[in-house]
């Protein structure tokens, strides 16, 4: 039996750790969210974008644990601006982190 993403993240003992290989192993996937993410940012007065606007756009691979949207806005262009009320049915309205696209970034 093939181990899953997510039970490989599972073993891992830092979230460093984690989203490094995620980084590495998963990169097209990443850049292509990132992608996403900064587009969605522009497209705003606010500049501001959540996981829930990307996953809208770009779902996970098979087997791959969705806490890894976070990831996305694991760079310095971002900066965590507050909390929102997830708007998906199985996030329950969970918190969720909003980010803003640092002013030097709002182009592409």
């Amino acid at each position: 039996m093939n181990e899953t993403d997510t039970q490989f993240l599972n073993r891992l003992e830092s979230k460093q750790e984690a989203l490094g290989l995620f980084e590495k192993n998963r990169a097209e996937w990443l850049a292509n969210a990132r992608w996403i993410a900064k587009r969605v940012a522009q497209n705003r007065l606010s500049r501001q974008c959540t996981v829930d606007d990307v996953h809208e756009q770009v779902k996970l691979p098979y087997g791959v644990d969705g806490r890894v949207y976070g990831a996305i806005f694991h760079l310095e262009e971002w900066e965590h601006v507050g909390y929102a009320k997830s708007k998906r049915k199985i996030n329950h309205g969970r918190p969720i982190s909003v980010f803003r696209l640092k002013d030097d970034q709002v182009k592409l």
